[in-house]
């Protein structure tokens, strides 16, 4: 923020321009002889145009706002971060048939079947009704989502869109004969269809990947069922006995979706937490302090869930590493998508003295960094059983800081100073006084000081202090104007109707008769000294508007023989 740095030095106003006489005002001084030292003058806007790290300034007739260009986007999150799907590798082992139902003589009768139709394509479901009418060959197993990481117990999914995955169907178990399994999945369909496919069986362990993608499920059962449709045996020259089984086994593995639909829970979503540098005033030697300063937070969240950011890592770190928590009143309410397929939607939050209550700390000469971030609490007022929750593979929630400084503050402690060549000879001068003329509508009492250098860019020292104008002067302020109180901005300041109301000033400078001598070797004048409002005091602040202003002429009269150089 280099116009606040700019605003230290601009307040010299010392150029190395010199004024030509008729341009001293005879209303002000009517001297015997004037030389002009030096003479300036600047406006807010005079700053504000040098400033590269403004942005915009808003408004200034109603309330100078400063936007720095501070907008930086702050690490969010992606779906990868919050939703981890778990692997279903651990269903249990179905047995689709048990052969121990059968009678010794339904044993040898099914073996005289089969030795008889060796090679011979056969409905084996159809054979087993015969000896067991009341035979099922539909499987179930319970779907618990929870289970995966991160994921609370309530979460579940009630529609999924596969991006991803694959299930396995094993044959674990089963006869000495070649089979072909005919097998639905319930829930899972594709264009309207169920999932259907087909998985040959040769003695021994045989198994089927089916790719999911592209698939959807409805798990608001939260089971995964399938049936055996129809099982081809091609017999052998096997003997089936009764402790063999058909047994199959599931799984449902690497599973990434397109999206999800149902109740998440108190999900647990990364915290977002970052920093925002912000430390154009770490330069400046004195304080300095914005007393209404506030941060747009522009959030885009893709999640179809009800989230709040509770701001519980905000704080402003300051050059010497310390840390100042910002306490946010209340939790910021970050809208969401609708329903599914609904773009994302941005919320503008503004951080701000109603929200935090010493907001004033956040930007100052001291502050480093602005740390924002905080947990996200979702679904707090939730419930399983109505609330929808629905969440997208490109779904993230990111946030934009930009922040806003109203020209409203305090400042103290600013020292500054400014050089113009100094070329005159006093040889046989009588004396010599010079005069400070100002007119000042800045909200600002300037401290200042009237020293002179030598050409090695030595102080003048009169015996062991250096010589200074001001210090014989009975005023060694050039004052800030009279200033009233607005309460709409809460704030000290010059209305502009008053601008011509503000008289010119004049400060006199004495120069003692036993000085006289030491500036002979003058090469160098130096404007120098220190400025505060309101003595600094961070409970009188003050707005600065662009009409504000400050002219200054300092120059010298003198009487008697008085060559220039």
């Amino acid at each position: 923020m280099n116009f606040l740095r700019l605003f230290v030095l601009s307040l010299v106003l010392f150029s190395c321009k010199k004024v030509e006489f008729d341009k001293i005002s005879s209303s002000f001084w009517n001297p015997k002889l004037a030389l002009p030292i030096a003479y300036g003058t600047f406006t807010i806007n005079d700053i504000l145009n040098q400033a590269d790290s403004i942005d915009k300034y808003l408004d200034p007739a109603n309330r100078p706002l400063l936007q720095l260009k501070l907008n930086e986007s702050i690490d969010g999150f992606s779906i990868e971060d919050a939703v981890k799907l778990p692997d279903f590798n651990s269903f249990p082992e179905q047995s689709v048939y048990s052969f121990s139902k059968l009678t010794v003589n339904d044993l040898n009768t099914l073996n005289t079947i089969t030795s008889n139709n060796q090679g011979i394509r056969k409905d084996f479901i159809e054979i087993l009704r015969f000896f067991d009418p009341s035979v099922d060959f539909n499987q179930s197993f319970d779907l618990d989502f929870s289970s995966g990481s991160d994921l609370p117990v309530d979460f579940k999914i009630n529609k999924i869109k596969f991006l991803d995955g694959k299930i396995r169907l094993n044959v674990k178990k089963g006869i000495p004969h070649k089979m072909v399994l005919k097998f639905t999945f319930n829930e899972i369909t594709k264009n309207g269809k169920k999932l259907q496919d087909s998985i040959v069986y040769q003695p021994g362990m045989s198994y089927l990947d089916v790719n999911l993608a592209g698939y959807e499920a409805n798990f608001s059962t939260k089971k995964l069922s399938y049936s055996v449709d129809e099982m081809i045996i091609i017999p052998t020259a096997g003997v089936i006995v009764s402790t063999d089984q058909i047994v199959l086994g599931v799984e449902m593995t690497g599973i990434n979706f397109e999206y999800i639909e149902g109740y998440f829970g108190k999900l647990s979503i990364p915290e977002i937490k970052d920093t925002i540098k912000i430390d154009e005033l770490k330069g400046l030697t004195g304080k300095f302090g914005i007393t209404d300063p506030s941060i747009k937070l522009t959030v885009k969240n893709g999640f179809g869930i009800p989230v709040e950011l509770g701001m519980d890592n905000f704080a402003v770190i300051r050059k010497d590493q310390t840390k100042l928590p910002l306490v946010v009143n209340t939790p910021l309410v970050i809208k969401c998508p609708a329903k599914l397929g609904d773009p994302d939607v941005t919320s503008t939050l503004e951080i701000n003295k109603t929200t935090v209550s010493n907001i004033e700390k956040l930007v100052s000469s001291e502050t480093k960094e602005i740390q924002i971030g905080g947990k996200l609490l979702v679904n707090k007022d939730g419930d399983p059983n109505s609330t929808i929750n629905f969440i997208k593979n490109t779904s993230s929630i990111s946030l934009d800081a930009e922040v806003t400084v109203p020209l409203t503050g305090y400042a103290s402690g600013f020292t500054f100073a400014d050089t113009s060549d100094f070329s005159y000879s006093f040889d046989g001068l009588k004396s010599l006084q010079m005069r400070l003329v100002y007119r000042n509508t800045l909200p600002i009492d300037i401290d200042a000081k009237v020293t002179f250098l030598d050409k090695f860019d030595n102080p003048i020292k009169v015996g062991n202090q250096v010589l200074n104008l001001l210090s014989s002067s009975t005023d060694k302020l050039i004052k800030s104007p009279d200033l009233k109180y607005d309460t709409k901005t809460l704030t000290w300041k010059l209305d502009q109707g008053d601008l011509d109301k503000v008289p010119f000033q004049n400060v006199i400078l004495n120069v003692k008769e036993s000085d006289l001598p030491y500036l002979k070797n003058a090469a160098k004048v130096v404007f120098s000294g220190s400025f505060e409002t309101f003595q600094g005091s961070k409970e009188s602040p003050v707005t600065l508007y662009d009409y504000y202003g400050l002219t200054i002429k300092l120059f010298a009269n003198v009487e008697g023989n008085v060559p220039m150089k």
